[in-house]
């Protein structure tokens, strides 16, 4: 797998993307823009009240986080991200460890 992850990291950046590293955690508002009604929401996403007391999630997905940074920062256009990591979603308890699902993807924008 760390092949993999090499390959797509030299394609994806000789392709002009830059890597964007999504954090863990993240406030829960993130994800909720995804939607009250969908599963990642309402049933798989592990969340948690910190001590300031702000919801914070451990990320179910990277896109959600990838399209805040963009929106924040205001980077340059086009602008051409790559990002890859784990994603953490609560699913019914089976053998072996918490499920744990590496993804990566790509983004891109051509105008503001």
């Amino acid at each position: 797998m760390a092949e993999a992850g090499r390959t797509f990291s030299e394609v994806v950046g000789s392709a002009g993307y830059l890597e964007v590293i999504p954090p863990m955690f993240e406030h829960v508002e993130v994800f909720q823009r995804l939607g009250e009604a969908t599963d990642v929401v309402r049933k798989e996403m592990y969340s948690f009240e910190d001590k300031g007391g702000r919801t914070i999630a451990l990320r179910p997905e990277q896109t959600a986080s990838v399209v805040r940074a963009f929106a924040e920062h205001r980077p340059a256009l086009p602008y051409k991200a790559w990002y890859a990591g784990p994603n953490f979603r609560y699913e019914r308890a089976q053998k072996g460890p918490v499920p744990a699902v590496r993804t990566g993807g790509r983004r891109g924008s051509r105008t503001d």
